[in-house]
């Protein structure tokens, strides 16, 4: 890691927090967030972005235009609602190594099997409390594992998916 930045634009004073539980948390859009992408999206290698907590999911089909896929080797798309945009990685990711999906909301099996096909060198995936997902996804999961000539093994991390019953019964 040479470079880490947070994006927070503005202060925010704890004392006049009354209810944490009335509290807007949220990082609105800010204009780092977007000066970043256009000035550096296409030399970025890691990017990770919260959709709860940074809700730019109406911008990012076009945001995601100024990076580079080629040179992404991490991605993480927390809390991501793919019924609005199910088409968000349709394109080659060529060096993606690790892929965050956690919390993705309407994530389905199908779309999961074509982001793999477009990240041949994934070694990690993350589908960590991705709820719609089904036993199928294992089988077909399975499958395409068999029949790709992948030269790394990948892990995939599940906790909290619905899978884990599953997954220990073939462990068994």
């Amino acid at each position: 890691l040479k470079h880490l930045k947070v994006l927070l634009d503005q202060d925010i004073d704890v004392s006049t927090i009354h209810n944490i539980d009335t509290f807007d948390y949220k990082i609105y859009e800010t204009k780092e967030y977007y000066y970043i992408l256009k000035e550096k999206g296409i030399h970025l290698r890691g990017l990770a972005i919260d959709f709860h907590f940074l809700p730019v999911i109406s911008t990012w089909l076009n945001d995601f235009h100024y990076l580079n896929p080629a040179n992404l080797k991490i991605l993480a798309l927390c809390n991501y609602d793919f019924s609005s945009h199910d088409n968000c990685l349709c394109c080659p990711f060529t060096g993606l190594e690790i892929l965050c999906l956690r919390h993705a909301q309407h994530l389905k099996s199908v779309m999961l099997l074509q982001i793999l096909h477009m990240c041949p060198k994934l070694k990690h995936l993350d589908i960590s409390y991705c709820l719609n997902l089904d036993v199928s996804l294992l089988n077909q999961l399975s499958e395409y594992l068999q029949k790709e000539k992948r030269s790394t093994s990948l892990c995939v991390y599940y906790r909290m998916s619905g899978l884990e019953t599953e997954i220990e019964k073939v462990s068994v």
